[in-house]
């Protein structure tokens, strides 16, 4: 029987041995990474705590509604056993009705046709940095053959704040919809819980007068290494730090048991960006469901409720 309940009701150890044991075991949907990215958040649970649902949520005006927080890639349903469609739908509906709003990105394991998917890229590192680059686009190579004549050098020195800032700077300021603070305090707290365990790797690229032109956090999960957050100085473009800095991550992670993750987007240049390191593509589910009272009021409630 699944049983909805509070965070403060689920036994810690207990949650993340079956999300690391499940059939898509990772850090996003472990408890301390979850009570950092949201106030409040429960789950839906068996009683043996072999299918679990994480469900942060929220309350505004009087509605509940849930939703994946923010630098939480995604969740969904996790389970030691396949489930498909079917099992999908039916936990999704025992969902308790007071929740009016639900919008959860599921993962990959989620077979779920909900007519919305997310699209991503991921490169197996098990191979030969050789065998690896044989399979980059040629505009790849091309564009890394152009940033290695610019003195470029590559590091991990640099800090969470840089990274963030080198973002905000640049492309946060171009963003339609801009990012609000409170979601890079978020970006922030939970680094510094990944950097301590050291599951955080920090990269930068800079030119040959020393300034900062591309920045990376890379976020060290069970079976993958997550592209997780990223940062380039437009001034700078032409010399393709974004290019140099993937292209030097690679050569240190090859022949290793690990899939790199680029972490999503259906932006179509950055696909293509991601796709010409030679990284395959999938997709996986964006769930929606929200009570019929509300319809009218969709787009205004979602716009208050961010």
């Amino acid at each position: 029987m699944i049983q909805f309940v509070t965070s403060d009701h689920i036994d810690p150890k207990r949650w993340d041995d079956a999300i690391y044991s499940s059939q898509f075991p990772s850090i996003f949907a472990t408890y301390q990474f979850l009570s950092l990215s949201c106030k409040t958040w429960g789950a839906l649970i068996d009683e043996t705590y072999q299918t679990l649902i994480p469900l942060p949520y929220n309350v505004k005006f009087g509605v509940h509604y849930i939703y994946t927080p923010p630098f939480i890639s995604r969740l969904g349903i996790f389970s030691s056993k396949s489930i498909d469609q079917q099992d999908i739908l039916g936990m999704l509906s025992q969902i308790p009705s007071k929740f009016v709003l639900k919008e959860l990105i599921l993962n990959q394991c989620n077979d779920l046709d909900t007519g919305n998917l997310f699209t991503s890229y991921d490169l197996s590192l098990n191979s030969s940095f050789d065998t690896l680059y044989s399979s980059f686009s040629s505009n790849t190579k091309r564009n890394i053959k152009d940033a290695e004549t610019k003195g470029l050098t590559y590091s991990d020195h640099v800090e969470i704040e840089e990274v963030i800032q080198l973002f905000k700077q640049n492309r946060g300021k171009e963003l339609s919809k801009k990012i609000p603070q409170n979601h890079y305090d978020i970006l922030i707290t939970l680094a510094k819980l990944a950097e301590k365990n050291d599951l955080l790797d920090k990269v930068a690229v800079r030119n040959s007068q020393g300034v900062l032109i591309a920045a990376a956090l890379f976020l060290k999960d069970q079976d993958r290494i997550w592209f997780w957050f990223s940062g380039r100085n437009n001034e700078f473009a032409d010399q393709k730090g974004m290019f140099f800095l993937i292209n030097e991550y690679i050569k240190q992670h090859t022949n290793q048991q690990i899939i790199l993750d680029f972490n999503g987007s259906n932006n179509p240049n950055i696909a293509r960006f991601y796709a010409g390191f030679g990284s395959q593509k999938y997709t996986y589910p964006f769930y929606q469901s929200f009570n019929s009272f509300i319809n009218p009021f969709i787009k205004v409630y979602k716009y208050i409720i961010k």
